[in-house]
Parts: C-alpha cells; sequence; structure tokens
C-alpha cells in the first residue's frame, strides 16, 4: 500500500495513528488510554528527582490542548533523559507466549 506521510508534529501524529488503531483494533475507549498519562504523573508526583511533581486527573489530561488527532498536550513526552514504557496485553495473550 500507500505510505502516507505524518504531519508535524511527527511524534505525536505517529502516536495517534497508532491510538486510533488501537482503539479500532481493541475497542479501546479515550478515556483508557488517557488513563496512562493520568498513571504516569502519579507516579512522577511520587519521585523525587521528577520534572513534574503534580499528578493530572483524567479530566485534566482529556481537556489538554490537542496536538495531533487523539493526543493531548500532557500525553506527549518532555524532552529530558529517561523514559519508561507501560506493555499492554490480555491475560489469554500472555499465555500463549
Amino acid at each position: 500500500g500507500k505510505v502516507q506521510r505524518l504531519n508535524t508534529p511527527v511524534i505525536p501524529h505517529g502516536y495517534s495513528r497508532c491510538t486510533e488503531w488501537h482503539m479500532g483494533t481493541y475497542q479501546a475507549t479515550r478515556e483508557q488510554l488517557a488513563m496512562v498519562s493520568v498513571l504516569m504523573s502519579r507516579q512522577a508526583s511520587r519521585h523525587p528527582l521528577a520534572m513534574t511533581k503534580r499528578p493530572h486527573s483524567l479530566e485534566e489530561v482529556l481537556n489538554a490542548k490537542t496536538i495531533a488527532p487523539s493526543v493531548g498536550l500532557l500525553e506527549c513526552a518532555r524532552r529530558a533523559d529517561g523514559g519508561a514504557a507501560l506493555i499492554v496485553a490480555s491475560s489469554r495473550f500472555l499465555q500463549r507466549k
């Protein structure tokens, strides 16, 4: 198939494509995906070296400035050293592996 170019900013638009695919494939909701940002902000609030120590509510994440079609500002990674990952899989998938 034809490769589609990503709009800028590229990373949030790429993430938006992934979230839209995930929501369509697995019937995940926008709220469920926004909870990743909520949970990561709660974790950061407990870390003494975190750049941002204030946890965000689901409402704040969902109502943040839109950066890409299904990505808000509070779901975008800040430029910094370090990182985190969240792997989501069903128990059925894990049992097969």
